[in-house]
């Protein structure tokens, strides 16, 4: 029997075509898997771009940072898409940091990145809800430390959350006592120095995040130019000589602008840049007007409620302490209670009307609507008893006497004997009658003292 022609002649069946073929598939497979390897990397290597970053969220990136492409976006925000999470909040300090020692610097001083501030940049939210909001969004007070050692405790916690976000496993919920400040520590800013730093930072942060050419930027840069310029002296006596204005004023007018232009811009409008430096201009010619602060700020400009002493009080004979360090440069001794009536605390402040001696305190009524140009005519330092003396107590339109505490100081207690005048809001002739009583009290109380 004869074998089979393929067992004689493998050739004749083609087999070395079969190899080869099969050589090339693997050779063939192997340089597409080296090709998608290469592909891969590059890719994987070519910076994120914010569109691909923010996907969703972009159109209201590019809004709210008034660009039209994506070219145009600040630099910040191109090496925020490229880092990975746990690199976001790094990312964020080297560039606040990188602005702050740039020479479009407002002051060489960085403002701490919080965890609060991460998460709002990263999810583009740069305007908070509601104008009340003061942690959320591009505003001064999301970058207002006011103190040493809130900054401190605030570059704690960053560097604490620094730690936990490049964690294998992330934050865990144990981890978030870590991240609050002590209350005590958030402190605010009552000078113009502090005020002047607190708003330094503020333009540190949009110049960094919103770009130099931002209308924000552009028109705080004008603001601060002023600022620190023409208006400097002006501003330090308003605040710190003065002390009509508070830092605190200045932060909310700059925050509702900031926050209003924002608004604006979701709401689909052409906002017109912010007017900060109209705020400046309105204080330079008397017209402006304190904006209304939120509760979380109103302990800034209300007097504080003073601790009453328990009885039984002085009686007439007591004598009060009268400092008039402005008008003297000294502490003067000590006078004869003018006020029969009166009751003195410890301090040489006068509660008006009786309390008895029970030692029980009354409670006290804070004027919400004093008129503020009287009580800049007042001089620091100088109570309401010091400046009437033995002259009798202004009256009003009814002939009744005007409560000086309530009118002037901002508030007066329960027990106060012209207590029916509390309810009462001056008329303008009672007005200027009252300031004018001011002006000559003062002017004999400073004749007083300082006769030889």
């Amino acid at each position: 029997m004869n074998a089979l022609p393929s067992l004689q002649s493998p050739s004749a069946l083609g087999y070395d075509p079969a190899i080869m073929h099969l050589a090339n598939a693997v050779a063939n497979q192997a340089t597409a898997v080296r090709e998608d390897r290469l592909a891969r990397e590059i890719e994987r290597d070519r910076p994120t771009m914010p569109s691909a970053k923010f996907q969703l969220l972009f159109r209201t990136l590019t809004s709210l940072l008034n660009v039209r492409d994506e070219a145009e976006l600040p630099d910040f925000w191109f090496l925020l898409a490229s880092a990975t999470k746990k690199q976001e909040f790094g990312v964020i300090r080297q560039a606040l940091d990188a602005y702050a020692h740039s020479p479009q610097a407002f002051i060489p001083q960085a403002p701490i990145p919080t965890p609060k501030m991460v998460s709002d940049l990263t999810t583009v939210t740069l305007v908070a809800s509601h104008n009340d909001d003061l942690k959320t969004g591009i505003q001064p007070f999301v970058v207002m430390d006011g103190s040493e050692e809130f900054r401190l405790a605030t570059l704690k916690i960053a560097q604490s959350y620094m730690v936990l976000s490049e964690q294998q496993l992330g934050i865990q919920l144990s981890d978030l006592a870590q991240l609050d400040v002590p209350k005590d520590l958030r402190a605010h800013p009552t000078t113009f120095y502090g005020l002047e730093k607190s708003l330094g930072m503020f333009g540190n942060l949009a110049g960094t995040v919103l770009g130099n050419n931002h209308p924000i930027t552009t028109a705080f840069r004008s603001f601060w130019r002023a600022f620190l310029g023409r208006k400097r002296e002006m501003m330090h006596h308003e605040i710190d000589e003065r002390k009509f204005i508070k830092p605190v004023h200045i932060l909310r007018n700059v925050q509702l602008l900031t926050v209003q232009w924002f608004q604006a811009k979701l709401d689909g409008d052409t906002p017109a840049n912010p007017a900060y430096l109209e705020i400046l201009e309105r204080i330079g010619l008397s017209m402006y007007t304190l904006p209304t602060l939120p509760g979380a700020l109103y302990h800034l400009i209300a007097p504080k409620q003073p601790t009453v002493p328990k009885g039984p009080y002085p009686n007439d004979s007591a004598t009060v302490a009268t400092g008039l360090s402005t008008l003297t440069g000294t502490i003067v001794g000590t006078q004869p209670n003018p006020n029969p009536n009166a009751s003195v605390m410890s301090q040489g402040t006068f509660l008006s009307g009786n309390t008895g001696t029970g030692g029980a305190s009354a409670g006290f009524t804070r004027n919400l609507i004093v008129d503020n140009e009287l009580r800049s005519l007042l001089p620091p330092g100088v109570k309401i008893l010091e400046l009437l003396g033995n002259d009798p107590v202004p009256t009003g339109d009814d002939n009744n006497p005007i409560c000086l505490s309530f009118h002037i100081k901002g508030g007066c207690y329960n027990n106060c004997r012209r207590k029916s005048n509390h309810a009462k809001t001056l008329s303008a002739a009672e007005k200027q009658k009252l300031s004018n009583w001011i002006v000559d009290q003062t002017a004999k109380l400073k004749a007083r003292f300082t006769a030889p």
